[in-house]
């Protein structure tokens, strides 16, 4: 397939938005399908793509609730709670339980122009 052809294909757009997006920070699911719905990629192609991410390990809900709880508990405390763990804190500390309940969830007209 020739260079051109490739980003006229919409999979490969979808790889492409969601590689990058995952190489910058962690997201969560529910996020890079907002992202990739933005960029006028349709769920149809974008969710087998995330399936395959979330397989590979690449896309993890409950590492970025993790990560997510322990960022903002750093931020609001000021420090770094070595003693604990991001799993040992419990779900009403945290934003996983928000982010669980969101999970594969994605309205069907998200924002755009």
């Amino acid at each position: 397939m020739a260079k051109d052809q490739k980003h006229d294909d919409p999979e490969y757009q979808a790889r492409s938005v969601a590689l990058r997006l995952l190489a910058r920070r962690e997201h969560s699911r529910y996020e890079l399908a907002l992202k990739l719905r933005q960029r006028r990629i349709p769920p149809d192609v974008f969710d087998p793509v995330l399936d395959e991410y979330e397989c590979e390990g690449w896309l993890d809900d409950d590492r970025f609730a993790e990560i997510y709880t322990r960022q903002r508990i750093e931020r609001v405390t000021g420090r770094c709670d070595t003693g604990r763990t991001a799993a040992a804190w419990s779900e009403s500390d945290s934003g996983v339980s928000v982010v669980r309940r969101r999970r594969r969830v994605v309205p069907e007209s998200g924002p755009g122009p």
